[in-house]
Parts: structure tokens; sequence; C-alpha cells
């Protein structure tokens, strides 16, 4: 389901199949992310917005939190990270503050921004998040701007991956 600005097309993604016994073997993005429990219009989903269209999967779940809701998740147990990835994207000004769960590889972050180049406004992209089976995803086209400030070779390719999508739902 979707707010009507933007609708995932069938999946083309080859998906390799889990290890028996996996409890990854029969859940979605959606799925993952509904684990956590967060409320609606207090978060929205970059890292996996893609899989949501059925783009390409993720390897894992990033999530930009409202100020309000990533103190309550501190007090929650989930800690600021210190590992030498997320210290690299605070580092390259990709965020202000990543937190993580012991765990858990997925991470919530303060903010969405790329260096100096690109910095979303939290609000608006919780306020404009498309919805997918009940989780806010970005807009597709925020997470272009995004992806195309970082400048990463993978992100180049996501760049083109998403244009294609767009072109192709219009």
């Amino acid at each position: 389901m979707t707010n009507g600005r933007e609708r995932p097309l069938k999946s083309t993604m080859q998906e390799t199949p889990a290890p028996s016994g996996s409890k990854l073997a029969a859940k979605t993005i959606s799925d993952r992310v509904k684990e956590f429990g967060l409320p609606l219009g207090r978060y929205v989903v970059v890292g996996g917005a893609m899989e949501a269209h059925g783009i390409r999967l993720a390897n894992d779940i990033d999530i930009v939190a409202a100020p309000d809701l990533f103190k309550e998740l501190q007090l929650e147990g989930w800690r600021i990270c210190n590992c030498n990835v997320c210290l690299r994207k605070m580092e390259n000004g990709d965020s202000d503050l990543v937190l993580k769960k012991a765990d858990v590889n997925d991470r919530v972050f303060s903010s969405y921004k790329s260096g100096g180049v690109y910095r979303a406004d939290t609000s608006e992209i919780i306020r404009s998040a498309i919805i997918i089976d009940g989780v806010p995803y970005i807009q597709l086209v925020e997470l272009l701007k995004w992806k195309r400030a970082s400048g990463r070779i993978n992100d180049q390719v996501d760049v083109a991956l998403i244009e294609g999508y767009l072109r192709h739902i219009k």
C-alpha cells in the first residue's frame, strides 16, 4: 500500500533462499522494520527504501528518527555507536549521531545528510514519507538527492536504478 505518490512495482529482484531454519526466510523489509515497534510519524526508513519499492535488496536498515524518538531509543537500550563505520559517517558529515542496539545490525540516525553538500529536514522527510506495508519510507526523489551528493560508486549505481524505476512508473 502507498499514499499514491509512488507505487512499488512487482519485484524483479533475484532472491537467494535463506538457510534452512533462518528467521529471515520469509521476512520483508517492512516486517523487519515493524519488529522495532517504532511509532508512525516519528521516523522514516532510508536504508531499505529501494527494497520496499522492489528495486534491489537491502543489506541492512537505516532509519532517521525525530529528535524526541532518538532520545527515547537511547533510554530503551540503543547506544551511540562508536564503531569505525559509524564514526566515519559522523566524521564525513553523513550524520550527527548514530544509534545501534546490541545484536542488531541496523542503525538509527539523528539526521539525514551527506557531508556539507546535502541535508534533509528531518521533520519534512518524516512528514512526506511513502507508506508501504504500514512502514514509512523516504520518497525516492529525496533518496536520489542523498545518493547523488554522496558520490560513492555504489550510490552511483543506485542512482541509475532509482532513475530507471521512476521513469518506468510515470
